[in-house]
């Protein structure tokens, strides 16, 4: 339980940190913290770091139309629903086509509530089905990116956790699962 709790609060600064950075548009790894924290300690204590972290950066970043806000927040929650799944894959090449899926469920949702939100609360596009159809092609380029973001930043962290457990001589039957619950 302590070590849920000290990784959920790493990862809640990570996301603050993150996004405070300089770097180019959709390419935090915000997702990716909300997958990897699911998969390691469960959906609510990946909820809580990505929306307590998107607040705390949003106050120096600056708040937007809550709408809006709303609707990134939803589509940058949607990996926190999958880790569970994740733990249930099998070793090898079905784990890691498992959370390249993953990685692309979670750039679309993403890619699609924030510009629906964009679409509803901002005036930017008219309120029609063409208006709908221009807010999404507009978007295409920062969807690139956030695809590129969310598939190299899974990579990295699930990678680089695998790798932690290998060299720590953790197995289960080459599974990836939180070391608090394998079978020893």
């Amino acid at each position: 339980m302590l070590i849920r709790a000290g990784i959920s609060i790493l990862l809640f600064l990570f996301i603050v940190f993150a996004r405070l950075a300089n770097h180019m548009p959709n390419l935090a790894p915000v997702a990716t913290f909300a997958l990897f924290l699911s998969f390691l300690c469960g959906r609510k204590q990946a909820v809580a770091a990505v929306l307590g972290g998107m607040l705390i950066s949003d106050i120096f970043l600056g708040f937007y139309e809550p709408l809006g806000m709303a609707f990134n927040y939803i589509g940058l929650l949607v990996p926190a629903f999958f880790g569970k799944q994740l733990q249930k894959q099998t070793a090898g090449l079905q784990s890691v086509a498992a959370l390249f899926g993953m990685s692309l469920v979670g750039s679309v949702a993403f890619f699609l509530f924030s510009n629906f939100g964009t679409f509803v609360s901002t005036t930017l596009y008219a309120h029609t089905w063409v208006g709908l159809v221009r807010c999404y092609q507009m978007a295409v380029p920062f969807f690139r990116t956030t695809v590129q973001g969310d598939l190299l930043y899974n990579g990295l962290i699930f990678g680089g956790y695998a790798l932690v457990l290998s060299l720590l001589g953790k197995k289960n039957g080459g599974k990836l699962v939180p070391i608090w619950i394998r079978n020893h």
